[in-house]
């Protein structure tokens, strides 16, 4: 009875008023193919469950909160991006902000977040563990200033960990985070070159033709209603 009495008064440690960082490992991809010529980065929207921005589920159970980190999760996730399109050899050069860029790639944000929780079980033991779960669901469209929608695809990662309710919750949460967006940006890289050059292929154009500049208004493709 005092064993479990003492355990009951282990809580969670709280995200406010902390900063901690979401370090994303680099990816060891390299996509085979001409580069697309410059690619922009954008995010295009943000859909993840209130949940995901730090309120609370249940007793014993909690969410990372977004402004635990010291850069905001859709920062790090735009940026990391943008550097994977240049690292793995999909783009010459790739950036957040273009005028009239050739490619455009947007990525509708579904889930990025964590979350750490206590079971029941873990109440009747001296030294609880508790739970970690990470999530990233990521939407891509890939098109060019032409109109043309290249991709149209999602990707998602859910990794799971136990940490001790005693140490760093919050650091084993941001690190099983970090890997479960990399792996969800890894599922979605290799795919973007060959979805171009799958287009102009079925178009009975080889090699592909690169967008050109203020071009006449093209209908909107069928994969983007």
């Amino acid at each position: 009875m005092h064993v479990l009495f003492l355990v009951l008064l282990v809580s969670l440690p709280s995200c406010a008023g902390s900063s901690i960082s979401l370090d994303v490992p680099a990816s060891e991809l390299h996509v085979a193919g001409m580069p697309l010529s410059l690619v922009l980065v954008r995010i295009d929207s943000d859909t993840r469950p209130i949940v995901e921005h730090g309120a609370y589920k249940a007793f014993g159970q909690e969410h990372l909160k977004h402004n635990a980190f010291s850069i905001p999760t859709l920062v790090v996730a735009a940026s990391t991006l943008a550097s994977d399109l240049v690292r793995t050899g999909v783009a010459e050069v790739a950036s957040l902000r273009a005028d009239d860029p050739p490619y455009t790639l947007d990525l509708d944000v579904v889930h990025l977040g964590a979350d750490v929780s206590m079971g029941f079980a873990s109440f009747l033991v001296v030294a609880p563990t508790s739970h970690v779960t990470a999530t990233c669901e990521l939407r891509w469209r890939l098109a060019d200033r032409n109109g043309r929608v290249f991709l149209n695809t999602a990707t998602r990662s859910t990794l799971e960990s136990a940490a001790s309710p005693l140490g760093d919750t919050e650091g084993r949460a941001a690190e099983l985070l970090g890997k479960a967006l990399r792996q969800a940006l890894d599922g979605g890289l290799p795919l973007l070159l060959p979805a171009v050059d799958d287009y102009w292929r079925r178009q009975h154009m080889t090699p592909r033709r690169e967008p050109v500049a203020n071009p006449l208004p093209m209908p909107r493709s069928s994969t983007d209603r």
